[in-house]
């Protein structure tokens, strides 16, 4: 809605309103005016740049060909990726292996590694110094 014009009284002029409209802070002259429904900023904001490692990853998502035991097949370039470096570290490439292993959990241990085999000298011993079993 547009704002009315505001009529300005000078001592010693006339008390007739302006027939121009005001033009000053707040008061856009009309040709410059933004016409209804159109917009301030018509091709919108500008789109985030995608960040260094998420172009990395869409490089590594993305397919290739490639020739195994004489047959081509696509796979993603983080596939090969994995491939060439297991393929190197078996190979005997030193700093494949180290890569190769900063990728993999590390060892955990199993519930069967903790078992501890205990004789039966000293069953009877730990027995005798706690006492039997109730039956």
């Amino acid at each position: 809605m547009a704002r009315p014009s505001k009529t300005i009284m000078i001592p010693g002029k006339s008390n007739e309103t302006p027939t121009e409209p005001k033009v000053g802070p707040g008061y856009p002259p009309k040709a410059t005016r933004f016409k209804p429904g159109q917009s301030g900023n018509p091709k919108g904001r500008p789109k985030k740049d995608r960040s260094f490692v998420k172009r990395i990853e869409a490089e590594l998502d993305s397919e290739m060909q490639v020739e195994e035991n004489g047959v081509t097949i696509k796979l993603s370039k983080r596939e090969v990726l994995a491939k060439r470096m297991v393929n190197d570290s078996l190979k005997g490439d030193p700093r494949m292996l180290n890569a190769l292993l900063k990728f993999l959990p590390a060892e955990t241990t199993s519930a069967q590694d903790e078992v501890e085999v205990v004789s039966r000298d000293e069953v009877i011993a730990f027995l005798a110094r706690h006492g039997k079993p109730r039956s």
